[in-house]
């Protein structure tokens, strides 16, 4: 949003009609040092118009002040002048930054109880831009490996644990604990550890 000289009232009131949050406290306190400052220099930029005006026209005779503040005589025109555009972002969140950030959309939970007659499966997706790749790793930060039968990860980023017999149980992969993450180019985020416990 563009605020130029009292353009801050109007943006208070743009974002109250569109229901975003109002400009922050700093702006309208910067805002309005810039705003003191711009119109000292542009009083002394006029006055130094008007100095090269009288000068030009040797007494200051036959001098008026144009609609747009400039002053001229017979076309005349100074080059003396100020123009001051703030602005502010006036969304509650940016959309490119918000698809740029990595977040998990559903991150795994803490504790997975499953029996060997049910097996489980531990979703893991998470959103940024570019895509995020995702990674399950053991405890150790080690990645987690597909074991055949008992343990694989789906392309979707489920951690899979299909059924299995008694007789396979496998303390370090049923009896473990799990993280996912997310990479890409905007950086690396972690789920919290996922303590698994397959029973017999």
């Amino acid at each position: 949003m563009r605020c130029i000289g009292k353009g801050a009232e109007s943006a208070v009131m743009f974002c109250g009609i569109m229901n975003l949050p109002p400009p922050p406290t700093k702006f309208t306190k910067f805002n309005n040092n810039l705003l003191q400052a711009a119109r000292e220099t542009c009083e002394e930029s006029m006055a130094e118009a008007v100095h090269e005006a009288v000068e030009e026209n040797e007494g200051g005779r036959d001098i008026a002040v144009a609609v747009d503040g400039s002053w001229q005589k017979r076309g005349f025109s100074s080059k003396n002048g100020v123009v001051t555009v703030t602005s502010v972002d006036t969304e509650a969140k940016s959309d490119k930054l918000d698809r740029r950030t990595l977040a998990f959309i559903h991150e795994p939970p803490e504790h997975v109880e499953f029996y060997n007659t049910t097996g489980a499966v531990i979703p893991c997706t998470a959103r940024g831009d570019p895509i995020p790749t995702l990674r399950w790793e053991t405890r150790d930060g080690n990645p987690v490996k597909d074991v055949p039968g008992l343990r694989h990860i789906r392309p979707d980023g489920s951690l899979v644990f299909p059924p299995f017999h008694a007789d396979n149980y496998r303390q370090d992969v049923h009896a473990s604990v799990y993280r996912c993450t997310a990479a890409s180019s905007a950086g690396v985020i972690g789920s919290r550890d996922v303590h698994v416990r397959g029973s017999k």
